[in-house]
């Protein structure tokens, strides 16, 4: 198992209390960060189906986006639809909502150089994101759903999904405080030490040696 919450799912459907092991896991980015390529910018990363949590997000950032004129949040992930051109369209945010196709260097350069990454899902199974926000240095903003308070620890600000007054309190906290996003920084350094590929692999051989005889 990735996460100790799809331990306790697996744990209610089957009788195997006593084989299933949480093996997290490793991460090493393999490239550089290329230069800057927006300023003053959130990021969301992935898709944007129902279970991402998209529209939540964009619509509890607009109160930000009111007050910080040239705050922006780009996208990763694949070109926007014309019903979400739309949607953008009717709530006036097709200019500052910016869809971006990347190369892995570039996406370290936009974990990088943002203010924030943020990580609105309802569900996710571990979150590799989270991890590539930790290794370029970004702050984190996270849902407290699923599996996010396990991989992220202290290393996040977190909201509720579902409640868009919390989503923008906390990305106002961190965007609006530089020692609490500073802190989230440190904190992510030290989390990602528990994600190494080197105890990943030894994890897992540990549980192979434990079942294979």
């Amino acid at each position: 198992m990735l996460a100790r919450i799809l331990k306790r799912i697996w744990l209610n459907c089957l009788a195997l209390a006593d084989k299933i092991t949480v093996v997290y896991h490793g991460y090493k980015q393999h490239c550089k960060s290329a230069g800057a390529l927006f300023d003053n910018y959130l990021l969301f990363v992935g898709e944007r189906k129902g279970y991402k949590n998209f529209w939540n997000f964009i619509k509890a950032m607009v109160p930000l986006l009111n007050k910080y004129k040239d705050l922006k949040i780009v996208c990763t992930g694949n070109p926007f639809s014309r019903e979400e051109l739309e949607q953008l369209n009717q709530i006036k945010l097709i200019d500052r909502v910016i869809q971006k196709s990347v190369s892995d260097s570039e996406l370290a350069s936009l974990y990088r150089y943002a203010l924030a990454f943020v990580y609105p899902s309802i569900y996710e199974g571990f979150g590799i994101p989270i991890l590539e926000a930790f290794q370029n240095d970004c702050p984190v903003c996270l849902s407290k759903a699923s599996c996010f308070p396990e991989i992220a620890e202290n290393a996040a600000v977190y909201f509720d999904p579902s409640d868009l007054d919390s989503i923008t309190e906390a990305v106002r906290k961190v965007i609006e405080n530089k020692y609490l996003a500073d802190d989230l920084r440190d904190a992510g350094r030290i989390r990602l030490k528990d994600f190494s590929i080197d105890l990943m692999v030894k994890n897992t051989c540990e549980v192979y040696n434990k079942y294979a005889f």
